[in-house]
């Protein structure tokens, strides 16, 4: 029987990530964009962080960009 719970909550798991995660950046028009920068430029976001590539300098700092950009959407939307 625990076999079959973790198989249940790993198929979950595995749906959220392939299906959920990528409809919820596709509602949100700051994390659409990035996605879209990450496919443009074939980053690899999970490896970028665990590796020495020349362009994770540049995706750090529009990473924070885009969350500055966020930020900014979401005050003047409060306002």
């Amino acid at each position: 029987m625990a076999y079959v719970k973790l198989v249940i909550y790993m198929c979950v798991s595995v749906g959220f990530l392939l299906f959920a995660v990528p409809f919820l950046y596709e509602l949100n028009p700051t994390l659409r964009a990035h996605a879209q920068k990450q496919d443009e430029h074939d980053i690899h976001a999970g490896a970028i962080y665990y590796s020495d590539v020349p362009i994770t300098m540049d995706t750090e700092l529009a990473n924070r960009e885009a969350v500055k950009q966020g930020i900014a959407a979401r005050a003047a939307r409060i306002k």
